[in-house]
């Protein structure tokens, strides 16, 4: 993508450069290096704006979006989103709307707005199945998963996990089923079936022996489910998992310069708040 940046700044093709530092900010982003995401996004964000490419700029503030709501600041993302979608609609971007209601019913989950999250990710639901659109249909079914779970609903949470993980094993991504197996396990935990939860924790922990976590729509609260039913379960492989969980956490937190988005991201994000919190023998 770098040469291509370089090609597109040669050829003064500034809808490419624009397009190539998205991708240098998706790729940033996913890795952990938030700030340089960040500023990919500022300088594809800013060309988008200079040559009015309306399509182009959605999606930029899209990723902005999902950046602000990662971090915890979930006002700014709000923000961003909303713009985002008020754009798609303008310019009749109907897949790009489908996005947006899935990153808002995230954004709704974290601030346990279960409702409103159920609605949007129905909303994305109809959408892309409508479409034919697989990956859509994957990425809005994990977010009913989400909210029926919130919603104490663990029998609709627990069909729409197994129906995602149908979906990505048949899309063949299989380093995007661990946000879905450690929803399962949440589902099983909440009924106290702790052997069901433990063998999808073990599916999850022998993925990360050889494989990334990144990509992830929420790596901490994987490694948070991951503690809890190990925890339960008595299992002495839990203190290890939560110091990995924590080493994440402060590795990226690190690498945030701005003062008030680290404590954001520390601290605002629920899952990352609860992990730093937990009183674990030893550690």
């Amino acid at each position: 993508v770098e040469e291509s940046l370089h090609i597109y700044r040669a050829l003064e093709d500034r809808r490419g450069e624009s397009s190539a530092l998205n991708t240098l900010g998706d790729t940033a982003y996913y890795q952990g290096h938030y700030m340089t995401a960040l500023s990919f996004y500022e300088q594809a964000l800013e060309i988008a704006n200079e040559i009015d490419e309306r399509r182009q700029l959605s999606m930029v503030l899209t990723n902005l979006g999902i950046f602000y709501r990662d971090l915890g600041d979930f006002l700014r993302a709000e923000r961003f989103l909303d713009q985002a979608l008020m754009i798609k609609e303008e310019i009749g971007f109907r897949r790009g709307e489908g996005w947006i209601w899935i990153c808002q019913a995230l954004l709704r989950h974290q601030r346990d707005e279960h409702e409103d999250a159920l609605n949007h990710s129905q909303r994305a639901l109809t959408l892309f199945n409508n479409l034919g659109d697989h990956i859509g249909q994957a990425y809005a079914l994990t977010q009913c998963g989400h909210a029926y779970a919130g919603l104490g609903d663990l029998v609709g949470a627990e069909q729409a996990y197994r129906q995602t993980l149908a979906l990505r094993q048949e899309l063949r991504q299989p380093h995007l089923t661990l946000d879905l197996k450690a929803g399962l396990a949440r589902v099983a935990l909440r009924r106290s079936e702790v052997e069901e939860a433990l063998a999808w924790v073990e599916e999850i922990l022998a993925f990360l022996q050889n494989g990334s976590i990144n990509g992830s729509d929420e790596p901490g609260r994987i490694y948070l489910t991951c503690y809890n039913v190990l925890a339960v379960a008595g299992d002495s492989r839990a203190g290890a998992v939560l110091d990995e969980a924590r080493s994440l956490l402060r590795d990226r937190a690190t690498r945030i310069s701005d003062v008030v988005l680290r404590r954001a991201y520390l601290e605002a994000v629920p899952t990352h708040r609860e992990i730093l919190a937990i009183v674990h023998p030893g550690i």
